[in-house]
């Protein structure tokens, strides 16, 4: 009789238990998809896959107009990413000619990053971008 009983109620809470169950959250975090297994032989291609921060942030950069893409290694992905952890991006004129125009606007916002990422902040991203480019081989700049 015992025995019974304890089985009634054990039965109870199961039942109980299956019906009490709350649903979770419909929304599911977006995770891309990824196959590590198929890598590319190419730097560039192994660069998208090892960075997909530079996809993934969303801030707002500080923009540094330059007349040429002299020592700015736009289109290296590493290099792109570096300038981004700086807090800031290059942009270039159509037309060419000369940085003088863009010096004193640029020493604003040069200034306004030396607050933001610290002291010898240039140096620090020279020395990043050394790396890079001899890490990717893109010596194009």
């Amino acid at each position: 009789m015992q025995n019974k009983k304890i089985f009634f109620v054990f039965l109870f809470l199961l039942v109980v238990s299956a019906f009490s169950q709350t649903q979770e959250n419909d929304e599911e975090e977006i995770v891309p998809d990824v196959n590590f297994n198929e890598r590319k032989t190419n730097n560039i291609e192994n660069q998208l896959v090892d960075h997909k921060s530079i996809v993934i942030k969303d801030e707002k950069l500080v923009v540094l107009r330059k007349a040429n893409t002299k020592n700015t290694f736009t289109g290296n992905v590493c290099a792109e990413e570096i300038a981004r952890n700086y807090h800031f991006k290059y942009e270039f004129d159509n037309y060419g000619g000369s940085n003088a125009r863009h010096f004193l606007p640029n020493s604003f916002k040069i200034f306004f990053l030396t607050f933001k990422n610290g002291l010898f902040w240039r140096v620090r991203y020279k020395h990043e971008i050394k790396n890079c480019i001899s890490r990717t081989g893109d010596y194009v700049g």
